[in-house]
């Protein structure tokens, strides 16, 4: 499953598998708010205002960016990318003036709006998004251009909240490895 919290006591979740309809529910009595539209694979990310939650569909050719707005107790879909295929993963900057989603940088204000491209699915990002994390290596995230290569592909990888170590998790020995990225 993909949890997110929003405001006003209220969790957007939806499950991982192949069609699913993401739900908003009420966490003081359980009570349901929404159950959305049915959408393929899907990752959520609330931001950080907790009034806005993007769903990034995956998997299927028609995979789509969203973003639906918390206005008076109800959820509305104010914005959605274009269609294209990819990854679920969903990475919002803390400054929540971008979202990469599918190797693409938008702006959260306009979804239809790419700021540029990346050649791997990016995986993390900096406060800013100006230094980001793909599968393989690290980029500059205002020109796109490749700062260095990781020791190694992964899929799996967290940055600290001083945004000075990246953990990098190596699935063919289950280790974590801490990568300095204060460089950068």
């Amino acid at each position: 499953y993909r949890l997110t919290c929003l405001a006003d006591d209220m969790r957007a979740f939806t499950s991982e598998d192949q069609w699913n309809n993401g739900t908003i529910v009420r966490t003081a009595d359980g009570g349901t708010i929404v159950s959305g539209a049915s959408v393929y694979q899907p990752d959520v990310v609330a931001s950080r205002t907790s009034t806005a939650v993007f769903v990034a569909e995956s998997g299927s050719s028609g995979s789509t960016l969203q973003r639906y707005n918390l206005v008076d107790g109800a959820i509305q879909k104010v914005d959605e990318s274009a269609r294209t295929g990819g990854s679920r993963k969903v990475v919002l900057t803390d400054d929540e003036v971008f979202i990469f989603y599918n190797r693409n940088k938008y702006l959260t204000r306009n979804l239809s709006s790419i700021a540029g491209s990346f050649p791997e699915i990016i995986l993390e990002s900096n406060s800013d998004g100006s230094v980001v994390f793909g599968t393989e290596s690290v980029f500059n995230g205002l020109t796109f251009s490749v700062l260095a290569r990781l020791p190694f592909e992964t899929t799996v990888m967290g940055l600290s909240a001083d945004e000075s170590t990246l953990y990098l998790y190596d699935g063919s020995n289950s280790r974590i490895f801490l990568y300095d990225v204060s460089r950068f």
